[in-house]
């Protein structure tokens, strides 16, 4: 069932990652920075389609370096990039290394969007998987019914 769910959340990361940049259109201006954090973007999120998950790896560390340089450390944008490197390292076992990563989009995504947002929850989500896979199912429990309740809410206030 963790398989199934992990599996499920990389082939929606990809739309998630997408719409979150598109919300973020001028967070990347026309700078010069040797690279295109764009066209990296793209090509990582290619090959974690095609489910190269360690291959993507090198391209999303680099797209959180350039983030961070031209957005600074608390940019709701650098959260999307952390999240998408902390579930590419989930998804090739490395649970230890993605955990830092999440919990620090989490809470740039909690100072940003609030501590009842969508972005949040899907931070919650990503982190409680990891978590699960580290077998520590308590923590994972507790990220999951927080995440819940933020969706339960939100639905609540669309009525």
């Amino acid at each position: 069932m963790i398989a199934f769910y992990t599996h499920a959340m990389l082939r929606t990361l990809p739309l998630l990652f997408i719409i979150g940049l598109l919300l973020t259109p001028a967070a990347f201006a026309e700078e010069e920075t040797g690279d295109d954090i764009l066209l990296l973007t793209k090509q990582m999120v290619g090959l974690q389609q095609a489910g190269r998950h360690r291959d993507a790896l090198p391209l999303a560390r680099r797209t959180v370096e350039l983030a961070e340089e031209e957005l600074g450390g608390e940019h709701p944008t650098l959260a999307i990039y952390l999240d998408y490197l902390g579930m590419l390292h989930h998804a090739v076992g490395e649970g230890i290394i993605a955990e830092p990563l999440l919990q620090r989009a989490l809470t740039i995504r909690e100072h940003a969007a609030g501590l009842e947002s969508i972005a949040v929850s899907h931070s919650l989500e990503h982190l409680a998987a990891v978590y699960r896979a580290l077998g520590q199912d308590a923590r994972a429990g507790e990220l999951t019914r927080r995440s819940a309740a933020i969706r339960e809410k939100l639905q609540a206030g669309t009525k």
